[in-house]
């Protein structure tokens, strides 16, 4: 999951869309991987549970479904060379900016 806070650039859970969306694959038995560059030390106290990654590239190395709260400001090419699927889990943003802001084409 990359972009764990409500909105970007800020450490906010309250509300946050990624917390149902990271219990219900992890009710049916996913193992869920996450990177958030400002909010990782909030989302860890509402998701204790998950695997937090050092970095976005370290994130996206080891994972093969994608899935984006928010995704600006990050940028990793090989991500689509690598086959990773990506699913958009905010209604706000459109498919095609965070496949953009994620350097996909």
């Amino acid at each position: 999951m990359l972009g764990l806070t409500f909105k970007p650039d800020t450490d906010d859970m309250r509300d946050a869309p990624s917390i149902p969306l990271v219990t219900g694959l992890i009710d049916m038995g996913a193992k869920v991987k996450a990177f958030d560059p400002v909010g990782m030390e909030q989302a860890k106290n509402e998701l204790p549970s998950i695997t937090y990654c050092e970095d976005a590239y370290a994130w996206v190395m080891s994972t093969t479904l994608t899935a984006a709260n928010h995704g600006r400001g990050v940028s990793i090419p090989n991500m689509a060379d690598k086959g990773v699927r990506l699913l958009c889990a905010t209604a706000t943003t459109g498919p095609s900016a965070i496949h953009g802001s994620l350097g996909l084409r």
